[in-house]
């Protein structure tokens, strides 16, 4: 049966209730009349709702004279679900005492202790032998219950959480549930976590605690914390003589290295090295930049070691990553460069991209430019640029040039009008008329495939083809010429959510444009043109504003002409759709009969 029928039974009436012969309905409960003592004493009755309805009018009576009876039934009961229902009654009361939190952690109940440890969060620092009664379930053979253990450790800043932290991550690093619960816990102490598990062998052989330790590296770039640095570099540079951790020391630096250029910071590098830490940190970059000056190195090994230098201050840098961007160097090689520049704010650089905008590629131009456009004072340098003529003012894309029109700096601003002002999107009804009229004239799909890969591809996929910024226009509900011609021409007149612009201004002055791929609790992913992803750290943003407009320019008529129109309308159009039935049935969120398909 591929689709659930939901119109089987619909003669038949419905079951209301099924009950033995002979049954009499009980009398209804009246527990508003009863007393908070009564109430107390419905918290044992196997009903759950009057166990629920007892334990909502004992929090709203706020009758602290049966503190010692919900006591007695945290104690005495016979069923988990009542103590539960005790433990939290005392605390909605604020009654809930240390040692009654202590006596629920030593239950007999997984589940009561679970709720007990949830409780005991708040009371974990001023109470030592409380949160030693929470960090010996570290190995409990409840799952649920090591799962609470790690989630709400976090709220303590005691050293110590990273002792119960690592048992559970010891023994439950393959469940990613559990590793996430434990890294939500682990900030203030994952220096100390990372030490005590990457000196674990069984530990670091697994691809599990390979990447968990990985992630933890993360964290304390994250946190940029100079002791927390020094000695997490100490513990990588322990691994990196074994030549079996070697590239495990490599890419937790990678991962410490990553987080850390995200949170605004670089290394600093000593001379000459006087720790093993030091010496260590010495040896990558001076490894990176032997392997960089190596043209005849494999690419993705010259990325990495590009990865590395990003790390390190500017001045030990600089002549290596600028070298780089160059035409005799791979694409790949310079846009990685560019991208590692594009972490230090620097003037320099900018000079120096403007001085060598007109040898790049198309591809390392485009990133160039979005380097430029990323800082405010980069952004004035470029558009100084194409006011000198240094730079052409047609590599700045439709999409941007109403931001800078629009930029609250306003000598920024200013600029951009004198640049762009008389190109501003916008389209006339005339212009759309004639374009209308376009759509008729007959369209070639070969040469409209050649319109797409030029102007949409950057943004939109049809098949296999194109980056999936936008809407896939595989599976667009537009398939008429007319529906087609309103979303190029008014990019703007439908925008569904998703698809919105945004512009994020970060704490180290970078300016990220795009759509909101992605979210999580510490960190924001913008996505943009050729489907290239920025993940910024909320701890680092400055500002986020929605521009209300789509990621998609106007104006696009003004590049192209009516019978290129016509061409891309009708390869995408022409484009096969997904075969029907290919998709699970979605019966929607509305009410309503859903009819069968005639």
């Amino acid at each position: 049966m591929e689709h659930l029928d939901l119109r089987r039974g619909r003669d038949q009436g419905r079951i209301y209730r099924i009950a033995p012969n002979g049954f009499q309905p009980p009398p209804a409960p009246r527990l508003g009349s009863a007393t908070t003592e009564e109430l107390v004493a419905v918290l044992e009755n196997p009903n759950s709702w009057w166990r629920e309805t007892a334990h909502r009018l004992i929090f709203e009576r706020q009758d602290r004279t049966v503190e010692q009876s919900l006591r007695r039934l945290l104690a005495a009961s016979n069923r988990p679900v009542s103590r539960i229902h005790a433990l939290w009654s005392l605390h909605g009361l604020d009654a809930l005492t240390e040692a009654d939190l202590l006596a629920a952690i030593a239950d007999a109940s997984p589940r009561v202790v679970e709720h007990a440890i949830r409780l005991a969060e708040s009371s974990l620092d001023r109470a030592p032998e409380l949160f030693k009664a929470v960090a010996d379930h570290a190995n409990d053979p409840d799952v649920r219950v090591r799962f609470a253990v790690a989630l709400h450790l976090g709220a303590s800043k005691q050293p110590l959480t990273s002792i119960p932290l690592a048992v559970i991550a010891r023994r439950d690093s393959a469940d990613s549930w559990m590793r996430l619960a434990v890294l939500s816990s682990s900030a203030t102490v994952a220096h100390s976590l990372l030490a005590e598990l990457a000196s674990d062998r069984t530990f670091v052989a697994g691809p599990a605690g390979q990447a968990f330790l990985e992630q933890l590296a993360g964290i304390i770039g994250a946190r940029r914390q100079p002791d927390e640095i020094k000695q997490t570099l100490e513990t990588i540079a322990s691994h990196a003589n074994d030549p079996t951790d070697s590239a495990l020391a490599r890419r937790l630096f990678l991962a410490f290295g990553a987080s850390l250029r995200q949170a605004g910071g670089h290394l600093s590098i000593i001379e000459p090295p006087s720790t093993k830490a030091d010496r260590f940190v010495a040896g990558l970059f001076d490894r990176a930049i032997e392997e960089l000056g190596n043209d005849e190195l494999a690419v993705d090994r010259r990325l990495k070691a590009i990865e590395v230098l990003a790390c390190g201050p500017f001045p030990r840098v600089r002549d290596s990553l600028t070298r780089l961007i160059d035409p005799h160097q791979p694409e790949a090689i310079q846009i990685a460069s560019l991208r590692a520049l594009a972490g230090y704010d620097e003037p320099q650089i900018a000079e120096f991209i403007l001085a060598n905008n007109r040898q790049l590629v198309p591809s390392v131009r485009t990133e160039a430019v979005a380097t430029l456009l990323a800082r405010e004072s980069w952004t004035l340098a470029l558009l100084k640029g194409i006011a000198s003529g240094a730079v052409d003012a047609s590599q700045i894309d439709l999409a941007r040039r109403p931001l800078l029109i629009n930029h609250k700096n306003q000598e920024l601003a200013t600029l951009a009008r004198a640049t762009f002002g008389k190109q501003e999107a916008g389209l006339s009804s005339d212009l759309q008329s004639a374009m209308k009229a376009a759509l008729k004239l007959t369209g070639d799909r070969s040469r409209g495939e050649a319109v797409f890969a030029k102007q949409c591809m950057t943004c939109h996929k049809i098949g296999a083809t194109g980056h999936a910024v936008g809407p896939d226009l595989t599976v667009t509900q537009f398939r008429e010429s007319e529906s087609f011609l309103t979303h190029v021409l008014d990019p703007n007149q439908f925008v569904a959510p998703n698809y919105v612009q945004y512009v994020l201004g970060d704490r180290g002055g970078r300016v990220f444009t795009g759509l909101i791929a992605s979210e999580t609790a510490s960190s924001v992913t913008i996505r943009r043109a050729d489907g290239i992803q920025d993940v910024i750290l909320r701890s680092q943003i400055e500002e986020l504003t929605s521009t209300g407009k789509s990621l998609m320019p106007e104006g696009l008529a003004a590049k192209i002409s009516p019978q290129e129109l016509a061409d891309l309308a009708s390869f995408v159009l022409a484009s096969p759709a997904k075969a029907v039935g290919s998709e699970k049935l979605d019966v929607g969120s509305l009410p309503g009969l859903v009819e069968p398909e005639k």
